[in-house]
């Protein structure tokens, strides 16, 4: 994983298929500034192991390009140049945090540019339009289930207890192309995971660690009616382009889409943390009867992850509890 962390994405240029732009500290009128390499998003302050590809990484800490030098990021990112989308955020909702979730109102007018500049990766925007576009002629015309839209990884609505982080959401740092099918089926289990934030781990006086991302390991459903892995590629991508602008940007359509999910706290008297958690996987494809959202074990999620001969996934390795063995 490359060590330089990035706080605000706006003046890396986008990444094509053929050069590699190094990542820059600072927003577009902002000088670089130096933060600890270590984000506050991961149980037990160390981050997922395992999962493929991310050790070309690129560590982005994200703020607001009209945030004063020093504020804290609102949330993390660890983003593939290769794709142009992140192989995950990291966000967590703190006790204090949790009484507010539903407060906050989406931005009336969502701002995917400041001052000129585009949140994240200058030009993702144009791919992002080829991309749906494409798509379009693909179907021959308006389908709503099997539109491609922009899919938040970190979803706004977690943030609700705050404007600012929900504003913070809106960078193409923090999305992947996503079919409307998909999203349908996603939002419920957000949530559910909101819910969850507000009704059960913040009472118990506990913060919410989340993960999610995407995968190019698919799922199927066996004659059991049990989700299992789609090594066969049975259910191929609906859309494989995978270059636009004339082939001069790269923006992949990630196969699938995941979330772990865990919760921490301290009952009194005890000198160990508790834990609880649980996690999600499903396709990401333009019809519902493909999509098979699966709930499911840390531990099952993490073995949907791995990629033999990759080393197995930890998704939680600082805090073993949220990745307790099946029963």
């Amino acid at each position: 994983m490359k060590t330089t962390s990035v706080w605000c994405f706006f003046s890396v240029l986008v990444l094509s298929k053929t050069v590699f732009s190094k990542s820059i500290s600072g927003s577009a009128t902002s000088p670089p500034e130096k933060r600890s390499v270590q984000p506050p998003f991961f149980a037990g302050g160390s981050p997922p192991k395992g999962l493929p590809g991310t050790s070309q990484g690129i560590e982005i800490q994200q703020t607001l390009p009209y945030d004063p030098p020093g504020t804290p990021p609102y949330f993390f990112s660890l983003f593939d140049p290769s794709t142009n989308t992140p192989f995950y955020s990291a966000y967590k909702v703190t006790p204090a945090q949790s009484k507010d979730i539903g407060k906050g109102r989406r931005p009336g007018r969502i701002r995917w540019r400041e001052g000129g500049v585009e949140r994240g990766v200058p030009n993702l925007k144009i791919a992002y339009k080829e991309a749906i576009e494409k798509n379009r002629e693909r179907l021959r015309g308006s389908r709503p289930n099997q539109e491609l839209t922009k899919g938040h990884l970190n979803p706004s609505a977690i943030n609700s207890f705050n404007e600012k982080f929900m504003d913070a959401t809106y960078t193409f740092t923090n999305v992947v192309p996503q079919f409307a099918a998909s999203n349908f089926y996603l939002t419920k289990f957000e949530t559910k995971v909101e819910n969850y934030a507000k009704d059960n781990c913040g009472k118990k006086d506990g913060t919410l660690y989340l993960l999610t991302g995407r995968s190019e390991n698919g799922l199927v459903t066996s004659p059991a009616g049990i989700a299992v892995k789609d090594s066969t590629n049975v259910l191929p991508k609906p859309f494989p382009t995978d270059t636009f602008v004339q082939g001069t940007i790269t923006l992949v359509t990630p196969r699938s889409l995941w979330t772990a999910v865990c919760c921490i706290w301290q009952v009194p008297g005890e000198e160990k943390k508790r834990a609880e958690s649980f996690a999600m996987m499903s396709n990401n494809q333009d019809k519902r009867s493909n999509v098979h959202q699966t709930e499911m074990s840390v531990r099952e999620l993490e073995e949907f992850l791995t990629t033999p001969p990759d080393a197995k996934v930890n998704l939680f390795p600082g805090e073993e509890e949220c990745r307790p063995p099946a029963t």
